[in-house]
């Protein structure tokens, strides 16, 4: 028998299950760190959905701010720019409708406006619409 081994068939096992135990930290130190980065890029675009709302709800209230001011309908298409921000562009459309209630012309606006940032089809494209009714009565 020999003294040195007394477990003769057991020799190296205590290395092997050591590379496998680094080689399983490893993986799941993989795996949380793409969580992490799936995590930060989906509340980053969870932000631009947002900020595209912001300038669709911004859209509606310069429409109705030019609509109860003129009495008529406006479309415009303009930029809302921040420092640091995408520049988000916004489309306001205006459709005009009159209905006649006890005797008396009613005029009706429907406002829509719709933002969006990016290149359509882009990973980071974001776009938001947002509807209004004003009348005169």
């Amino acid at each position: 028998m020999n003294s040195r081994h007394p477990i003769g068939g057991q020799r190296g096992f205590a290395l092997v299950m050591a590379i496998v135990l680094l080689m399983l930290i490893a993986s799941l130190a993989v795996v949380m760190s793409r969580m992490a980065v799936s995590s930060s890029a989906s509340a980053a675009l969870s932000l631009r959905h947002e900020r595209a709302l912001s300038a669709a709800r911004a859209g509606i209230a310069w429409g109705r701010y030019a609509v109860l001011n003129s009495g008529s309908c406006v479309n415009e298409t303009f930029t809302l720019e921040g420092i640091n921000l995408p520049a988000f562009e916004v489309q306001v459309s205006c459709t005009q409708t009159t209905h006649r209630i006890s005797n008396q012309d009613v005029k009706q606006f429907l406002l829509t406006a719709n933002s969006s940032a990016g290149s359509y089809g882009a990973a980071s494209y974001v776009s938001r619409s947002v509807e209004a009714l004003i009348s005169d009565d």
